[in-house]
């Protein structure tokens, strides 16, 4: 069977059919169109309605091709369609197997595999082809990764940055479509401008608009020859296989498989920044000795409490009062010194004198009663208190700090799942050894 493009809008039963849909018909011969009495469509040439192979010019090899329910046209006999239930009926020795062609028909033909396509629920359904499984048609199918196009309601969802947008208009390619947009990249695959008139139309090579997309041309229904210029009104346009799924491309796709199936193969074989999908994190490492000093005192009289002990707490030191007191006798003649000093009293019954008892100086807390009395006072060094923390309880961060203590780091492991091609941008192909970017 030969398929070709008709980039063209075509009208087939009185209904039209947008620009670019498959057709398997040969529009090479022209002849008259009686038999169907219905609408037609204004063409350059037309297939002959026929009954019987007798109709037909048998002598340049035309049959009647039968389309069963779209009519019998002339045609070159190898390009007329063989209507199957199951392989026996088909040429097996030339590669023929009966194949579905259509979404919108549940017929089979005799036909080359790669010609046909197979449905499917799941990718592995569509192995060993390193086919998906594509689920933007009404029903699912096994196709190529790059022409199963990602579903989209906005350009936010598609690959911007290869190039790709949602195209909104792509059921006037394929009404088969369950989706009302698909990711593409114009480049691969055009995306149809939608219009009211022909004045929104501003591509020259696709300046009419035709049934509310702008379109290269747009042919006319017609009842009769005479309703159309310079053509003909065919028929039996109709007369042809049912369209198959319209051959979309998303743009260029990324395809293969990973090469590793851990982060830590790739990792270790690639350098983790060269494994989609996994990440390298700092290895946890491990404090290890024991602190030089037993305590928070020891550590803090030799080492900073607050930084070179880790654990202790430093703290202001109180100071201490020692020496010798003076006598209250000193003050016999001196009424003021002898009021100052504690334990002392100043007494003037049977002659003038300072009597009583003075404290020891260890009893003293501050530097001016210490002083007062005649006493030495030493201010107290800072202290530095808690309980020094074991080494095996440090982080990376402090270990270093806590003398007698060592850290060991250890080699950054390569963690998550490798990204499966298909999942990757055309951007991000590279990252992932075994994927290929794919046109």
């Amino acid at each position: 069977m030969n398929f070709w493009k008709v980039s063209s809008v075509l009208v087939c039963a009185g209904v039209v059919v947008v620009a670019s849909t498959w057709f398997g018909c040969s529009s090479s011969s022209s002849g008259s169109t009686t038999g169907p009495t219905g609408p037609g469509v204004c063409q350059s040439a037309c297939n002959k309605a026929c009954q019987q192979d007798n109709d037909c010019d048998t002598s340049s090899g035309q049959l009647c091709c039968d389309y069963q329910s779209n009519g019998r046209v002339c045609q070159d006999a190898k390009s007329c369609p063989r209507f199957c239930a199951d392989d026996t009926a088909c040429n097996t020795t030339m590669g023929q197997a009966c194949e579905l062609v259509s979404l919108s028909s549940t017929e089979k033909i005799c036909e080359q595999p790669a010609a046909a396509f197979k449905l499917c629920s799941a990718d592995s359904d569509c192995m060993p082809n390193n086919e998906v499984c594509c689920t933007i048609y009404n029903q699912g199918i096994c196709r190529a990764a790059n022409q199963c196009p990602k579903a989209c309601a906005a350009s936010t969802d598609c690959d911007t940055t290869s190039g790709q947008i949602c195209c909104t208009t792509v059921k006037t390619l394929d009404p088969s479509l369950k989706t009302s947009g698909l990711c593409l990249d114009p480049t691969s695959t055009p995306c149809p401008k939608a219009c009211a008139t022909s004045s929104d139309c501003t591509d020259p090579n696709s300046a009419l608009c035709c049934n509310g997309v702008c379109a290269a041309t747009c042919p006319n229904s017609c009842n009769q020859s005479s309703d159309c210029t310079n053509q003909i009104c065919c028929k039996t346009s109709t007369a042809t296989l049912a369209p198959g799924p319209y051959p979309f491309k998303a743009g260029p796709t990324c395809t293969g498989t990973p090469t590793y199936t851990s982060c830590q193969q790739c990792g270790n074989s690639q350098g983790c920044f060269r494994c989609a999908g996994c990440s390298a994190e700092g290895g946890a490492g491990s404090c290890t000795g024991t602190p030089v000093e037993p305590d928070c005192t020891t550590c803090g009289q030799i080492y900073t409490c607050a930084t070179e002990c880790v654990g202790c707490t430093a703290g202001g030191g109180t100071g201490t009062c020692s020496g010798v007191p003076y006598t209250c006798s000193t003050w016999d003649s001196d009424p003021t010194g002898c009021a100052a000093e504690t334990g002392c009293s100043y007494d003037t019954d049977g002659g003038i004198n300072c009597s009583g008892t003075s404290p020891a100086c260890t009893t003293f807390t501050s530097s001016t009663t210490c002083t007062a009395q005649g006493c030495s006072w030493q201010s107290g060094t800072t202290s530095c208190t808690g309980n020094l923390t074991p080494c095996g309880q440090l982080t990376a961060v402090n270990c270093s700090n806590q003398q007698g203590c060592t850290y060991s780091s250890t080699t950054a492991p390569c963690d998550g799942t490798p990204t499966p091609c298909d999942q990757l941008s055309a951007s991000m192909c590279s990252t992932q050894p075994g994927c290929a970017v794919m046109q």
